[in-house]
């Protein structure tokens, strides 16, 4: 790995990435039915800090790229280094997402998480109504404990210092289908409505128990109070306008925010019958706990890897695969079977009228179309 790298090797920005995820290892402690880790065949796998310490090397080194995070289909804060991960990034330059699913919120894991201070956390909490939590979640634990350990987290994050700039807790509801064109494409087979695993729930439907988990927050903060009229308005404001991935829920301060996550089908990739053209505009590069760096976040496998970390370069690894990526970024016809699929329809009709549809857009040779504008990391926030 000490080899000179080619400076004229393509970096991240150059083949349309934003963010780089890296799943340090591919363990987790819930077996959440919209996430393809429960289904995932490969066998138990974990970078060394040595692993992780060369691949924030060679991230800092590329220089278009300053977002990591720390998972991919895993739950980081299981990890043993993660605070070293954090640390030894941001000591690189680099700006840090850690995404949780808010299990491990114990006292003693909050303290760390206020000291280490990743650059955004996002809290995925997703189902806080004891009805359907552990059915949609896996989870094991008691429900009550884990939701009280995510209160306790955000009154520890309004209440006490930190250098964590935003802050967002994320609640499942179905996709908006607002546009006609849309709406078409549902009656047609062309796309889901949403995850079919997430229950109908809304940010009316919700309201009592977000009122109820705002409320145990108020009564851990020494600064927080639970507003109803605001509440309210965010409701009226996510009924009446689209807002993309993302509805504001509640603004408990200037960055820490309560949102809905709206949820396509998290597990398409394997269960949607493929297309023949597409294109796919991702801007997530990822490495997965084996090595493997793929160009998708939703691959859960390997189905678009395009090398492997822990023998080449990541520059040459774009270089390998630039092919590949760019046709995929471009649009034209489909090479992987995982993209395929994921690009493609919930009916078997539906895949042919998007294959036919994309043919049209993206057929013929695509050497001469420009690669389409980086997409950033989404949040609330970028969005707004």
């Amino acid at each position: 790995m000490n080899e000179v790298v080619d400076v004229s090797l393509p970096r991240l920005s150059d083949m349309g990435f934003s963010i780089v995820g890296i799943e340090l290892d591919n363990l987790c402690n819930m077996a959440c039915t919209f996430c393809p880790l429960p289904i995932r065949e490969a066998p138990d796998a974990s970078l060394y800090l040595s692993d992780v310490k060369n691949i924030l090397d060679q991230i800092a080194a590329d220089g278009t790229v300053d977002l990591v995070t720390f998972h991919q289909f895993n739950e980081p804060m299981m990890y043993p280094h993660i605070w070293e991960c954090i640390d030894l990034a941001h000591q690189r330059g680099l700006r840090t997402l850690l995404v949780t699913n808010g299990a491990t919120l114990t006292k003693r894991n909050i303290d760390k998480l206020l000291k280490h201070s990743p650059t955004m956390l996002r809290i995925s909490a997703q189902y806080i109504s004891e009805e359907h939590h552990n059915d949609v979640r896996g989870y094991k634990g008691k429900f009550e404990t884990y939701l009280a350990g995510i209160a306790d987290c955000i009154a520890a994050l309004i209440d006490r210092p930190h250098g964590i700039a935003e802050v967002q807790c994320d609640l499942a509801t179905q996709q908006k289908i607002y546009d006609w064109k849309q709406k078409l494409s549902v009656f047609a087979g062309m796309r889901d409505h949403g995850d079919p695993t997430i229950f109908d729930s809304s940010p009316i439907t919700l309201k009592p128990v977000l009122a109820h988990f705002l409320k145990m927050i108020e009564g851990r903060s020494e600064n927080f109070t639970y507003d109803e009229d605001q509440h309210d308005r965010n409701i009226k404001a996510s009924n009446e306008e689209w807002r993309g991935a993302f509805d504001l829920a509640y603004q408990l301060t200037d960055t820490i925010v309560i949102a809905y996550k709206q949820f396509i089908n998290g597990r398409r990739i394997r269960d949607y019958f493929p297309i023949k053209y597409g294109r796919c505009n991702n801007s997530n590069l990822a490495v997965l706990a084996n090595g493997d760096v793929t160009i998708c976040c939703y691959d859960y496998e390997g189905f678009t890897a395009i090398g492997n970390i822990k023998k080449d370069p990541l520059r040459k690894i774009l270089a390998d695969g630039r092919p590949i990526i760019e046709n995929l970024h471009k649009g034209g016809r489909i090479h992987c079977e995982g993209c395929a699929k994921c690009l493609g329809s919930p009916k078997r009709h539906g895949a042919f009228l998007r294959s036919f549809r994309n043919f049209i857009r993206y057929g013929g040779n695509n050497h001469d179309r420009p690669m389409p504008k980086t997409e950033p990391f989404g949040t609330l926030r970028s969005e707004g």
